[in-house]
């Protein structure tokens, strides 16, 4: 959007040149910070509102930052005249359910942000990803004989219970997943497996070890989150599978282990090339045996 077109957002203040430099911008408003947005009704209340205009729901932490998405649109609408609260208090309740300190939970959720925004921000791992699940979504084809089959088999004279047998029936996710699954699917789903394995257990590994300096020990932080990642609900169950990014407890397993095969042979560095290209992603033999990545890519523990 121009910014010109959101009312009363001011341009940002050029920064003064300094000679035989590049001319840049600074990311500071020219008026004072603005307080943080509300997140409960109290909050809302101290402002003196009564009603808000937007809310903005967001999984994770919220990050009031113009990296992340939610800080930008946040602000965005704010400076735009709209009252714009947030709802992030998954945070506090995970905190409470798992008997967990919460300031550590909310900082320990904070580097995890930032280093899932860090390795999805890296065009080669952001384009594999983006890709595969393209393919796999687009890859879907109805199978009409499959649904009717399940339809003929509905047998009752009551209208009410062939109401609900229809209900259970089309609110099935298994079911019409199952229908529409092609073999297309079935050969993407290893390379797709894999990406997300190694990402996670790639960002996993980071959360711990940046967590860590700063935490101390936050393994029950990272195990409850873990955990907490794999149980989801049923309706986060279909649309992960129906975007073909259903992940389960053996391929985190299978992504942290790669990981650490890596680590223990060739040390930290060791996954410096996935920084690097799509093609220094590990293939799904690859994943198992992190010792073949390790010599397809030349790379020595010494």
């Amino acid at each position: 959007l121009p910014r010109d077109s959101i009312p009363g957002l001011r341009p940002w203040r050029r920064t003064p040149r300094v000679p035989g430099s590049r001319m840049t911008l600074s990311l500071r408003p020219p008026h004072a910070p603005t307080p943080p947005l509300p997140m409960s009704r109290q909050e809302m209340l101290a402002r003196g509102w009564d009603a808000i205009d937007v809310l903005l729901v967001t999984g994770d932490a919220h990050v009031d930052h113009p990296s992340f998405a939610n800080g930008l649109i946040a602000r965005l609408l704010e400076a735009a005249g709209y009252r714009v609260a947030v709802l992030a208090h998954n945070i506090d309740g995970f905190a409470s359910d798992w008997d967990l300190p919460r300031d550590d939970v909310r900082m320990w959720t904070l580097v995890r942000e930032f280093v899932t925004h860090q390795i999805y921000g890296l065009a080669h791992v952001r384009d594999a990803v983006n890709g595969l699940i393209s393919s796999h979504v687009a890859a879907f084809r109805p199978d009409p004989h499959a649904i009717s089959e399940k339809l003929s088999s509905i047998e009752s004279s009551d209208p009410g219970d062939m109401m609900a047998s229809l209900q259970k029936l089309l609110g099935d996710p298994e079911l019409l997943l199952g229908a529409v699954r092609t073999p297309e699917q079935d050969r993407l789903r290893p390379r797709l497996d894999t990406v997300l394995s190694v990402v996670i257990g790639w960002s996993d590994y980071m959360t711990d070890l940046v967590g860590g300096r700063i935490l101390g020990n936050p393994s029950r932080i990272a195990e409850a989150a873990r955990r907490r990642r794999i149980d989801g609900g049923e309706e986060t169950a279909f649309v992960e599978r129906l975007l073909g990014v259903h992940i389960t407890r053996q391929q985190v397993e299978i992504g942290r282990s790669f990981v650490d095969g890596v680590v223990q042979r060739a040390g930290t560095d060791g996954l410096t090339p996935l920084y690097g290209a799509s093609e220094n992603l590990p293939t799904p033999s690859e994943l198992e045996a992190p010792g073949l990545w390790l010599a397809r890519l030349e790379i020595s523990g010494d």
